[in-house]
């Protein structure tokens, strides 16, 4: 099923394609900062971009007993939350030809694995059994991000 929007993409392309290199790239700019923002706000709170909560971490058996009498807390019996230091290695780039959005090299691999739902390690250990990550978007964009972007393209279109 095609998406309703699509021609209105199309005229957005057509009319940013029109304007100058150096205004393309500034406005790149305030796209990939904008979705580098509503991503790691997203990613923090564990959230994809449809609005749907990420499957939670599984349980460590491992982390209440070797923490002992003070893994009682009923706090720290909880898994603690993903992706809470991801949003640092988020980089952005901006020209004139467009916005991307990705992982620095270190988180990239993780990311990518969980994003794709693959199959990897557990850790860089020998030995260290492999686990199938479940599929968890990452980095996407939700109808509201996608909305921003289409306003902020015509207010820059319309201030030139």
């Amino acid at each position: 099923m095609s998406d309703p929007l699509d021609p209105l993409d199309h005229e957005l392309a057509r009319l940013a394609a029109s304007i100058a290199p150096p205004a393309r790239k500034k406005l790149a700019g305030a796209i990939a900062n904008d979705l580098r923002a509503s991503n790691a706000k997203r990613i923090r709170a564990n959230v994809q971009p449809d609005g749907e909560r990420m499957e939670p971490r599984k349980a460590s058996s491992l982390r209440p007993a070797s923490l002992g009498a003070v893994a009682r807390k009923k706090k720290d019996l909880r898994p603690p939350r993903m992706f809470q230091k991801a949003p640092g290695y988020l980089v952005k780039r901006a020209t004139a030809a467009g916005a991307e959005l990705g992982f620095s090299s270190s988180a990239d691999r993780i990311m990518s694995v969980h994003q794709l739902g693959l199959v990897d390690q557990v850790s860089d250990k020998a030995g260290s059994p492999k686990v199938a990550y479940p599929e968890r978007v990452v980095l996407g964009l939700s109808d509201e991000d996608r909305d921003r972007l289409t306003s902020s393209v015509i207010t820059h279109i319309g201030g030139n």
